[in-house]
């Protein structure tokens, strides 16, 4: 059943992505650091809080939201929803909006090819 929470992540996932497709350089450029691959990798089945990213990935959670507010900004990390953390706590829970991405070198060219969990596909190609 399709409820009013998966309409929201799904805006929330198209928006994103929309993001992403006007912002392809920085987008690029980001995809080389190892911990956002890390951090797209752990977010593509499943949401999940800046801290648990931190814990997994054992960053100093500082380092943790700089890189999801990062990503958040490129879209290429959707903020879906709030999970409870406490009796007065709330943290905001992130996924990649990113299905699959491969880097190819050659000819004198890079290029990245991303699959959006929508189903989009872009080839981007690198100077």
């Amino acid at each position: 059943m399709f409820t009013a929470l998966d309409s929201c992540r799904e805006y929330s996932i198209w928006d994103a992505i929309k993001l992403a497709t006007d912002q392809k350089d920085e987008l690029a450029d980001s995809m080389i650091n190892p911990a956002v691959l890390e951090i797209l990798a752990l977010t593509v089945r499943k949401e999940m809080t800046v801290n648990d990213l931190a814990s997994f990935l054992g960053i100093p959670l500082t380092t943790c939201y700089k890189l999801v507010e990062r990503m958040t900004k490129l879209g290429i990390l959707a903020e879906t929803g709030y999970v409870r953390t406490s009796a007065r706590g709330r943290a905001a829970t992130y996924t990649a909006t990113v299905k699959s991405v491969s880097i190819q070198a050659g000819n004198g060219k890079v290029a990245m090819d991303v699959t959006w969990k929508n189903g989009q596909a872009d080839t981007i190609v690198l100077r």
